[in-house]
């Protein structure tokens, strides 16, 4: 017996020797034993959201959608106002008035529309992330709240005394079109982004409405 184990005590050696980088007994475990590791922690709709945001084209984050749509809604909405003055006019000699003082109104909104809407972007960003209620109450309160302060920039040209109604206009307008840009741009986004080709008609189709309703009233 003592020799049997001597004999395999020697084997034990030999096979060490042989092996010097030792043999891992996990390696000969059982599939089961094994630790599993996922190929990427990231939850699949992330990855395709990720993975379509980057093959994008001509992406647009909400900042930047924001911006255009201000640019948009200060340059079409006051110039709306300007073409239905004019054609109610009888005597088109106040047609020079109108244009001296509309143009420079519709640049100003214009501009402010476009910068103050990173601002708004911001706002939207955090409000697309709350439940659908809360989402289209917040969007009207943001909303009024742009249009009260683009619209109020623009009015103060006409000797100051037009911030007030220019003010009202604004924020109605800013009430009635965001909150369906930003439905619209929750459902149509691939996480921060939109396509350039799904924004403009968004953008103008909701802007022309309103400007369509109030050419035709």
């Amino acid at each position: 017996m003592d020799r049997i184990t001597q004999t395999a005590n020697d084997l034990s050696g030999y096979y060490r020797f042989a092996d010097p980088v030792g043999f891992d007994d996990d390696l000969v475990a059982e599939p089961e034993s094994r630790p599993v590791f996922e190929k990427s922690s990231l939850s699949p709709l992330f990855q395709h959201q990720n993975i379509e945001s980057v093959i994008m084209s001509n992406p647009l984050d909400t900042e930047k959608a924001l911006s255009y749509f201000g640019f948009l809604l200060g340059l079409l909405g006051p110039l709306s106002i300007m073409v239905k003055m004019i054609l109610s006019q009888d005597d088109f000699g106040l047609v020079g008035p109108v244009l001296a003082f509309g143009i420079p109104i519709i640049l100003l909104t214009t501009l402010t529309g476009y910068f103050s809407g990173k601002t708004i972007g911001r706002g939207v960003r955090k409000i697309e992330e709350y439940p659908l209620p809360s989402i289209i109450i917040l969007s009207i309160l943001l909303g009024l709240g742009w249009g009260l302060f683009t619209g109020g920039i623009g009015g103060l040209l006409i000797f100051g005394i037009g911030a007030i109604p220019g003010a009202v206009v604004g924020g109605i307008a800013g009430a009635l079109a965001l909150p369906p840009f930003v439905l619209l741009h929750r459902h149509l986004k691939t996480g921060d982004m939109i396509e350039r080709s799904k924004f403009a008609p968004l953008a103008f189709g909701i802007i022309l409405s309103l400007c369509s309703l109030l050419l035709g009233r």
